[in-house]
C-alpha cells in the first residue's frame, strides 16, 4: 500500500513539475531562443545532478548505462526542442 501512495504523490508532482514548466519558459524562449533556452535549462539540470551524485553516491556506473543515458538525451532533445519552439509562438494545451 505505501508503494502505491508513493506512486500517486510522485505522479501528481511530476503533473506539477510539468505543469510549471510550461509556464515558466515561455518567456525565455521567446527572448533567448529555443537552442539557448534549452542550453540553459540542460546547464541546471547537470549541475543539480551532479550535486546529487556528492549528496547520494552511486557505487557502479557501469559505461553501458552512460551510453544508454546519452542515447536517450539525443533522442529527446528533438520533440523538446520542437515543444519549446511551439511555446515561443504561442499558446499550447
Amino acid at each position: 500500500m505505501a508503494d502505491l501512495s508513493l506512486g500517486i504523490i510522485l505522479g501528481l508532482l511530476s503533473m506539477l513539475g510539468f505543469g510549471l514548466s510550461n509556464s515558466l519558459v515561455k518567456r525565455p524562449a521567446e527572448k533567448l531562443g529555443s537552442v539557448l533556452t534549452i542550453f540553459l535549462r540542460q546547464i541546471f539540470l547537470v549541475g543539480f545532478i551532479i550535486l546529487s551524485l556528492f549528496l547520494f553516491p552511486i557505487h557502479s556506473v557501469r559505461v553501458e548505462d552512460i551510453a544508454i543515458a546519452i542515447g536517450i538525451g539525443i533522442i529527446g532533445y528533438f520533440p523538446f526542442l520542437f515543444f519549446i519552439k511551439a511555446i515561443a509562438k504561442g499558446k499550447v494545451g
